[in-house]
């Protein structure tokens, strides 16, 4: 046989096997991402492995269980219920409404109050960075806040919670907000969409199954991954720990920038030793049309 025929029934091979390939691939490709978007899950919260576990199957990610499971973690999840704003809630977890302080006072000067968690309405089954009791105070320097500051949220902590607590209605409430009381659930929390592991873990077109996983659309918590929209954020291997973060919700008045999330972040070693005197605090924001 000639080389050069030889050469080109080489190249033709190659070419065709090729073809194959891409035409496989696409047709996976295809059928996935059809499939998935027959896909919605009535509640957006995962409160167990079995129901990890049966989502997964349902995504057709279940070949990625072992890798997901390793990678678990805890969020408390928030919820945030709108009442008249002639209720007072004093000692309870709230926003939108005056905070309860001590008779002693607090360092309020120039802050804004964001909301009140009262720790001891934290549940929880799994080991909880949180503490187990007293007030956990967010309040936002408006200036600093502007300007995109990391020190725009203070917080302050009351270990203990006494029946001389006063609503301080001298404090200014965050503009906007309507008066709500919060309420928590222990769910657990997943690598973020945009986090390399989830890049190094899942083929392309398998991203859309995980984001549909972990339903990042709206969700204000405590503790657990952060559910980034521009960049993530890195917690140096635990080093850092997601304390808060809001997203924006016309329901409840709530918007950071042009309607993103407000994250504010503490070094663990800091939460761990009930020190809250320095925490971290970004806004990501989508992007306007």
């Amino acid at each position: 046989m000639d080389i050069s025929l030889s050469i080109a029934l080489a190249v033709a091979l190659v070419i065709a096997i090729v073809l194959i390939f891409c035409n496989n691939v696409y047709s996976e490709k295809d059928k996935y991402k059809k499939m998935i978007s027959h896909v919605k899950f009535d509640n957006d919260m995962i409160v167990d492995k079995q129901e990890l576990s049966n989502r997964l199957i349902i995504l057709k990610l279940e070949k990625y269980q072992e890798q997901i499971y390793s990678n678990i973690s805890t969020e408390v999840r928030i919820e945030i219920q709108t009442i008249e704003s002639g209720q007072s809630l004093i000692a309870c977890s709230k926003m939108g409404l005056a905070p309860d302080i001590p008779q002693g006072g607090m360092q309020t000067e120039n802050l804004f109050f964001l909301t009140q968690i009262n720790c001891a309405e934290i549940q929880m089954k799994s080991q909880n960075l949180l503490p187990q009791c007293g007030m956990l105070y967010f309040f936002i320097d408006p200036s600093a806040l502007d300007m995109q500051l990391s020190d725009a949220v203070k917080v302050r902590y009351v270990e203990q919670i006494s029946s001389s607590l006063k609503l301080d209605t001298s404090v200014p409430i965050v503009q906007g907000i309507k008066p709500s009381r919060l309420s928590f659930s222990e769910v657990i929390s997943l690598p973020d969409y945009d986090s390399q592991w989830v890049e190094d873990t899942f083929k392309d077109y398998e991203l859309d199954g995980y984001y549909k996983l972990i339903n990042v659309e709206k969700n204000h918590k405590l503790l657990g991954y952060p559910n980034t929209i521009t960049q993530p954020f890195d917690l140096q291997c635990g080093k850092k720990t997601l304390l808060l973060q809001l997203d924006s919700d016309d329901n409840n008045g709530l918007i950071w920038g042009n309607f993103g999330r407000i994250f504010v972040f503490i070094d663990t070693d800091k939460l761990l030793k009930r020190d809250f005197s320095k925490v971290y605090t970004y806004i990501q924001s989508y992007k306007e049309e």
